[in-house]
This record gives structure tokens, C-alpha cells and sequence, in this order.
């Protein structure tokens, strides 16, 4: 029988944490997709078109629908008929995953000066120390014994925190985090399952290679700079 084409098509950066959440969600709620890697730098006329004008990664389009941010692509496969009604404490657990904790991991790793070094790496361990006090105690997830939204939207934050931070900042997650041990244990869960493993694009260098591609954010750089690197 010959296999039906995808009706899904996800257009993903292997080192983008927001391409990687829409690639997990995909997983996760076992959706038959096309992958299709791109290079969102190279603006071209056809790519701006698909990413309707934003030229960022991840791009999710099934059938009439395009999405475009990476939050919404979860929220929208965990429900696509109505969507999901998330409880305000699930909407303000993201919110702060998305507005604090992400932007404060960037501006740590960028910075460079002994000043904004001692700044950023307060702040972001505040707002780590926040999140690892929220996990529920009564599971290996962040809800507890339920994977959700949560855990998605902030896992591939999660991995580059521990590596690139430690490898570029010598920051140790396991001296910084109080309640370590819920953290860990929330970690490992995810990043050991099968689900996760896959959306390392089959890299027998994937660490070394984002470590890499990540040198020029550790140095102040941005994405406008990945490009001339």
C-alpha cells in the first residue's frame, strides 16, 4: 500500500530550542509530519512566504493553518479540533518561562563584562531556583505524574542551559539549584526518553556541535552574527 504523504510539515533548525519544541510536541502527540530543515538566516523570497514574513524557525503547517510561534504550536497540538483551556496557573507558569527564565538564560550567556556576568547570572538563578521549587513532588514531571505543556516548553532551554552555561560560563546547575535533586530528577525523565533522543537529529557530535554554534552568543553576538561567523 503506498504510504500517504504527510499532511503536516514542520520546518525546524536542528540548534533552535523554540524548532525543537514544536519537534517534541509533534512526538509527543504522535503526528504523522514531514521534517523539513532549514537555514532561517538565508532570507529567501520563498522562506519569508512560508514563514509569512517572520523567517524564523519553527514553521508548522498542516493543511490551511500556519503557525509560526513555538508556544502556540504546543498549545495547538495538545487540542487542534477547539484548543485547550489551561488553568491560570499552567498559562502563568509559561508566561514566566517565556518572558523571564528563557530571556534571562540569553542574557547570561551573552554576557561578557565581570559586571553584567555577576548581574545575569543572579538573575537567571533566581528564576531557575523558581522553577525548580514549582515541580511537583509527587511525580517525575513537572505536574507530577503528567507530562505537559510545561515540560515541553522549557526542556530544550533546559539542555542548553546545562551545556552551553557550563561550558561557557562554568556554571554548574547542581550548585546552583537548592532543590537540585526534584530538578535532576525532572531532567533526566525527559531528557532520557525516547522522544527526546530523537529530536537530537541523529548527531553523533550534537553537543560539540551546538557548543560550537553557540560560541558567538558567548561572546555578545546574536543570530545577526551566526551568519559572518
Amino acid at each position: 500500500m503506498k504510504k500517504t504523504e504527510e499532511k503536516i510539515k514542520l520546518y525546524s533548525a536542528w540548534y533552535c530550542p523554540f524548532a525543537q519544541r514544536a519537534w517534541l510536541s509533534l512526538l509527543v502527540n504522535k503526528r504523522d509530519f514531514k521534517y523539513i530543515e532549514i537555514d532561517p538566516y538565508n532570507k529567501t523570497e520563498e522562506w519569508m512566504r512560508i514563514s509569512k514574513g517572520f523567517g524564523t524557525a519553527p514553521v508548522v503547517i498542516e493543511d490551511e493553518t500556519t503557525l509560526v510561534d513555538s508556544l502556540d504550536i504546543l498549545k495547538y497540538f495538545d487540542n487542534p479540533k477547539t484548543g485547550t483551556n489551561y488553568s491560570p496557573e499552567i498559562e502563568e507558569t509559561l508566561s514566566f518561562i517565556n518572558k523571564d527564565l528563557i530571556p534571562s538564560f540569553y542574557r547570561f550567556l551573552k554576557a561578557t563584562n565581570d559586571e553584567d556576568l555577576k548581574k545575569t547570572r543572579a538573575e537567571f538563578t533566581i528564576f531557575l531556583n523558581k522553577f525548580s521549587n514549582e515541580i511537583n513532588e509527587k511525580g517525575q514531571y513537572y505536574l507530577g505524574q503528567n507530562f505537559s505543556i510545561v515540560d515541553l516548553a522549557f526542556i530544550p532551554f533546559a539542555y542548553r542551559i546545562d551545556l552551553l552555561l557550563r561550558h561557557y560560563k562554568e556554571y554548574i546547575v547542581a550548585k546552583e539549584v537548592k532543590n537540585f535533586a526534584r530538578y535532576q530528577q525532572w531532567y533526566e525523565a525527559i531528557i532520557k526518553a525516547e522522544f527526546f533522543k530523537e529530536t537530537k537529529t541523529g548527531m553523533d557530535n550534537y553537543d560539540e556541535e551546538l557548543i560550537n554554534f553557540y560560541k558567538v552568543y558567548s561572546e555578545g553576538g546574536g543570530q545577526e552574527d551566526v551568519t559572518k561567523s
